[in-house]
């Protein structure tokens, strides 16, 4: 275009070639306009008027130069007239071309324009004007802007983020990777790029890392795991991998890679500690056997396996490990209305029943299940734990009965016992503050159950025990957990409870005696915490309270997770749990039962 214009520079000037070089220049899709060697415009076409907002006449002296109001550099800095790009050219004969500037017009609008502008010379070589094409880049800068602002937006992500990310080559070399992952290995990035990131996988799993690159790089998405040899030892890393395709074609492998060294340690304590906790289940002399919450078997232990005369199936037997279950009086008893089913059903422990069980052999085993709802921590039902206890012996007298009860009840003890020992030594044992805070309140609670479970066998009768020697049994165990100057005092209490209670009953004092002691009096070395069981009307109330500053209950809060506890076990008897404010904190727990019972 800037040749043609040159010829027509050159050319005669008929009056028909001039309109027909200007009808031309309206048909140009580039702003193009022409100026004389004093910069005024002589000619401009409709594009150019566009871009500039307005349609200067020609020798407009407000149009000197060209049509814009203003002119800026793109970093915003203002152009003085005599500096645009067509009066630099008028005043040194020299072309400017592919420069950027910013224009403004009489409106305010702004644009980005590419300046291409040539001097105009006569036969005899004088400067007579010059010829400016200018083109709205306007959206491509703008687009420009956004994808560098989005790279750096990118790249800071990928600076910042604490997992590793890197791009490996075809051929495994690493091409790029985060600060982080670099910390991880312990080298800076100048050393790691361009070499095999293989070496720094431990050996027996350097195979399977080339196994699964090669397949991401053949377009799979995959994620798996691998330990890695850097600065900071052998790190268990999970990571997730995916094909890119590189700008020669070529398909390279991008990586999100993780630290999960502390969970897999984490996992491996808990499998640890599940299987103690299983050892101690399989050495119970009773049948010991769980469900999920649709009542099918998860466990049972080898003395079940004995007492049903076949091995359960689990996830498929449900309801109990029998062969053929039966009432006390001989009458059939389908599995789906045994005691574990009700327990299930119900969301509540089953006591006091006795059910027959038939072996495959036909040989019958009478005895006594104890069926007990499990929940997790917000109190939603999980599954249940039942216990069967063989009662034959019974059958035949009644004293060989109470021998075979207090055999259990030492064992149970020995077994609870052993499991409050286990607790106590992973407490001390264990690194985590998390850790040892959930085993010191497990072991609390096993504890208090230990102390039920002494005077609920120790009991004369087989169906009620005594409420003082329990309450008194659960606030001693309860009391060795708490500072020599933290005083419990328990009012007398007269009267039978019944083996319903016993558990539900234990745990929540022991969870309101720690609470007192915690967070009533907020950790105070001494203080008293009064505790008294009284009967009202056709309800029990349970009250405990403490002379300390006392506190809100907020069940969703952390420090309220025991009180969460107490208030499902008040649901369990059908109660209800209340905090009031006095000096210190009044908890009081209120459920069913018979006044004549207790007073």
């Amino acid at each position: 275009m800037n040749q043609a214009l040159h010829a027509f520079a050159e050319a005669p000037q008929s009056a028909s070639l001039v309109r027909h070089w200007y009808a031309l220049l309206d048909h140009i899709p580039t702003g193009v306009y022409i100026c004389d060697h004093n910069g005024a415009i002589v000619r401009h076409n409709a594009r150019a008027a566009e871009i500039w907002g307005w349609s200067p006449e020609p020798g407009d002296v407000n149009a000197r130069y060209g049509g814009q109001f203003r002119s800026f550099e793109l970093t915003g800095e203002l152009l003085e007239p005599a500096d645009w790009p067509m009066a630099t050219v008028l005043r040194t004969g020299v072309p400017a071309r592919g420069r950027e500037i910013i224009v403004e017009r009489r409106d305010g609008m702004r644009l980005c324009v590419l300046v291409n502008a040539d001097p105009l010379f006569d036969e005899k070589g004088v400067l007579i004007g010059a010829v400016n094409c200018i083109q709205d880049i306007t959206a491509q800068k703008r687009a420009e802007m956004r994808e560098a602002q989005d790279k750096r937006m990118l790249e800071a992500v990928i600076a910042t983020t604490p997992e590793c990310i890197k791009l490996v080559a075809a051929d495994g070399t690493l091409l790029q990777m985060n600060a982080a992952g670099c910390d991880i290995i312990g080298a800076p990035a100048a050393r790691l790029i361009g070499a095999p990131i293989v070496d720094v996988i431990a050996p027996e799993h350097r195979e399977r890392w080339r196994e699964n690159h090669a397949r991401v790089c053949a377009g799979e998405k995959l994620s798996w795991e691998f330990d890695l040899i850097g600065a900071q030892g052998r790190r268990h890393m999970e990571t997730h991998a995916a094909p890119l395709t590189m700008p020669d074609g070529t398909t390279a492998h991008l990586a999100v890679t993780r630290d999960v060294t502390r969970r897999k340690e984490q996992e491996q304590a808990l499998q640890d500690q599940k299987q103690r906790l299983q050892d101690l289940l399989e050495s119970l002399p009773a049948a010991v056997y769980t469900t999920d919450a649709d009542g099918r078997v998860t466990f049972f232990n080898q003395a079940a396996v004995d007492m049903a005369g076949r091995t359960p199936r689990l996830g498929e037997d449900q309801w109990c490990v029998t062969w053929k279950l039966f009432k006390a009086d001989g009458t059939p008893l389908p599995h789906e209305e045994c005691p574990m089913a009700i327990a299930l059903r119900e969301n509540r422990a089953v006591r006091g029943e006795e059910a027959v069980a038939e072996r495959p052999d036909g040989t019958r085993v009478p005895f006594i299940p104890y069926p007990t709802p499990l929940r997790d921590a917000d109190g939603n039902l999980v599954g249940a734990i039942n216990m069967l206890v063989d009662v034959s012996e019974r059958r035949q007298a009644e004293y060989q009965q109470r021998i075979l009860l207090n055999e259990l009840n030492h064992r149970v003890k020995n077994n609870l016992q052993m499991l409050h020992s286990l607790m106590r030594t992973a407490q001390r044992e264990s690194n985590s503050d998390d850790a040892r805070s959930v085993l010191e309140e497990a072991a609390h609670r096993v504890g208090a159950i230990a102390a039920a479970q002494r005077v609920l066998y120790s009991a004369e009768s087989t169906t009620s025990f005594s409420a003082n020697e329990f309450l008194q049994a659960v606030c001693r165990a309860a009391q060795q957990g708490f500072a020599d100057d933290v005083n419990i005092q328990l009012a007398s209490t007269e009267g039978d409870l019944s083996n319903e209670t016993s558990m539900p009953l234990a745990l929540i004092l022991n969870e309101l005696l720690s609470n007192a002691v915690k967070h009533g009096l907020k950790g105070q070395r001494h203080g008293t915490v009064k505790v008294r069981l009284a009967g009202t009307s056709d309800r029990y109330e349970l009250t405990v309270e403490d002379d300390g500053p006392g506190f809100e209950l907020h069940p969703s809060s952390r420090r309220s997770s025991g009180l969460g506890l107490v208030i499902g076990l008040a649901r369990q008897l059908g109660g209800t749990f209340e905090v009031q404010r006095r000096a210190g904190a009044r908890c009081i727990v209120s459920f069913p039962g018979n006044r004549s019972e207790l007073h």
